[in-house]
């Protein structure tokens, strides 16, 4: 079968969920004998066109030109979709479903556009083309059953819900040895963009809190944003700089070191899809402290494997981090309960569902 994926950004400049989802995606399918092929945007000092873990990556030119920037941009990815032949179109997010419309108009091949996450909760061009995309693929696929329930009811399609996963290779699941914390000390670790969406500057407030309490706490923050220079700002006004480690944007098979010395993971994001962050936190065997947004209920069971705390509130996120840092019997036994849970986020086990999707659909259109 030959698979062209189309999204907007990719590795190794762009390091978040839907650039490994599909760095995931097409290296598990190619190792399985499918002809795959990756189209993205071009970032300064990459080559035009690479081969990648078996998989062919074309990076075409975004220009940034007001208006008609971005149509150029998919008209330009329309002519490699179309150039590549392709089985079957797959879009990785609503809003790059243009050019995935296009390609199946012209070759005729079917659509699978899979959603991930403020695709569907702050659609980037509106509801009247996300519903033109949403309505006119082949199959809509989502990350999680709150996810699958919003487009549902939005856009009145029904959709295949597949998770994002683990790649066991690199994370585990491995049960790491954490210390416990000194009284007044404690390490907690974020990892995703420093965004407004995700809450990083709740997380921040909060910290001021737990320090309150454990003097030589400390916060590392790996990824990066364009929020991080008012981040380190607050950071310098709450007097937490020197408790606060901005790591930047590191690439995902590092990620581990940073859980590996912390005690909790935090992730206070304001809107989520499922986090890869979350799942491979998991996968080290850290308790979570998380916001109820999305899909991470659907992983995180408050009081069974971290705790759930509601968007935007920083006295109840200090309080549950305070907590957890607090009683190391609790955090043990979540660590315990994720090492087990986050055995069904396989990489494996979800390109196996996809490709299940891909035949099922091809099945179809052939019939």
């Amino acid at each position: 079968m030959r698979v062209a994926i189309f999204l907007t950004q990719f590795l190794p400049r762009f390091v978040g969920g839907t650039e490994i989802a599909t760095a995931q995606l097409a290296k598990r399918l190619a190792t399985r004998g499918h002809d795959v092929h990756v189209v993205t945007g071009r970032d300064p000092g990459l080559p035009r066109r690479s081969s990648e873990d078996g998989y062919l990556v074309y990076r075409i030119p975004r220009p940034f030109i007001p208006l008609i920037g971005t149509g150029l941009f998919w008209f330009g990815a329309f002519l490699h979709l179309s150039l590549i032949r392709p089985d079957l179109v797959h879009i990785q997010d609503i809003g790059n479903g243009v050019p995935g419309l296009m390609t199946k108009a012209v070759l005729g091949k079917p659509l699978v556009v899979w959603a991930q996450g403020s695709d569907v909760y702050s659609p980037p061009l509106g509801e009247r083309v996300s519903r033109w995309i949403v309505t006119r693929c082949d199959e809509i696929v989502t990350l999680s059953g709150s996810m699958s329930q919003v487009v549902e009811r939005r856009w009145r399609r029904r959709s295949t819900v597949v998770p994002n996963g683990v790649d066991f290779s690199e994370y585990g699941p491995t049960a790491v040895s954490h210390p416990i914390p000194a009284p007044d000390a404690g390490t907690i670790v974020y990892v995703g963009g420093l965004r407004a969406i995700k809450g990083v500057s709740f997380l921040i407030a909060a910290f001021a809190e737990v320090k309150k309490i454990r003097p030589k706490a400390r916060l590392i923050l790996v990824g990066d944003g364009k929020e991080r220079a008012e981040l380190e700002t607050q950071s310098f006004q709450l007097r937490l700089r020197d408790s606060v480690d901005f790591v930047g944007r590191v690439e995902n098979s590092l990620v581990k070191r940073y859980l590996d010395i912390s005690d909790v993971f935090a992730f206070p994001s304001l809107s989520e899809g499922l986090p890869i962050a979350l799942l491979e936190a998991m996968a080290r065997g850290l308790p979570i402290v998380a916001t109820r947004v999305g899909g991470v209920p659907e992983v995180v069971s408050d009081g069974v494997n971290g705790t759930l705390v509601e968007p935007g509130d920083k006295s109840m996120l200090a309080r549950a981090l305070l907590e957890l840092l607090e009683n190391p019997e609790m955090g043990g036994a979540m660590r315990d309960e994720n090492l087990s849970k986050v055995r069904r986020y396989s990489w494996d086990r979800i390109v196996t569902e996809i490709e299940h999707l891909y035949a099922a659909l091809l099945k179809r259109r052939s019939t």
